[in-house]
């Protein structure tokens, strides 16, 4: 693991902020110190229990007995959140959302992990469902989770849906009129007028054939 570590404390008598993240995502990682430090010099005061959206996820301000602040992050197995040291996960899922839209030409567009989603009485497994995403209204994402068309949907947070179906995760940063269709290992991606599936976009292929999508990526 690497601490990457911000210099606050000396430039603006601010708490300087810890940031754990597994060696091999540090690179993709250290735009956050900047971040942070942005924000200060902008006039963000960053406190204990304070959250802070990067992507889809939620990091968590939290002090140390050295009078510091660090970042906790989701473990994406617990409902209600339970919080874990660092921001992995975090660095992670940012990286493939980008992945993601590039492969379609679009732009990333993210809704909170606590905003709702609407599915069915029964969520639909990692291996069959259909995710379509509609204009967002107040703390709705616009998400839908289905199987078959059901008429009857209930609301949930796309936290509580991803922990139940975590192969939705990957898809969670697409834009308003994306539809995603998983159908045992293939799995088709259109929006905007472009299509592609697990046959033409190795992206897709080596989702497509993750029964856990954690495990897998």
């Amino acid at each position: 693991m690497t601490v990457l570590r911000t210099d606050l404390r000396k430039r603006y008598n601010h708490p300087d902020i810890l940031i754990q993240v597994d060696d091999s995502w540090v690179q993709l990682a250290d735009w956050l110190p900047r971040y942070f430090t942005e924000q200060v010099q902008q006039g963000v005061h960053f406190v204990p229990g304070q959250l802070v959206q990067v992507g889809w996820m939620l990091l968590r301000i939290e002090d140390n007995a050295e009078g510091c602040l660090f970042v906790s992050e989701p473990d994406l197995k617990s409902m209600p959140i339970q919080w874990s040291v660092g921001a992995t996960r975090t660095v992670r899922l940012l990286a493939l959302h980008r992945a993601i839209c590039d492969e379609l030409c679009v732009n990333l567009e993210f809704r909170s992990l606590r905003e709702a989603l609407s599915t069915t009485t029964e969520v639909p497994p990692n291996n069959e469902f259909y995710l379509t995403r509609t204009e967002a209204e107040g703390s709705n994402s616009g998400w839908i989770l289905h199987r078959h068309n059901e008429a009857e949907l209930r609301l949930m947070s796309l936290y509580e849906a991803a922990l139940i179906n975590n192969a939705i995760i990957p898809f969670l940063a697409l834009p308003t009129g994306s539809a995603v269709v998983r159908n045992e290992d293939r799995l088709t991606v259109s929006v905007g007028g472009l299509e592609l599936s697990s046959e033409s976009s190795p992206l897709f292929r080596h989702l497509a054939t993750a029964d856990n999508f954690l495990d897998r990526y």
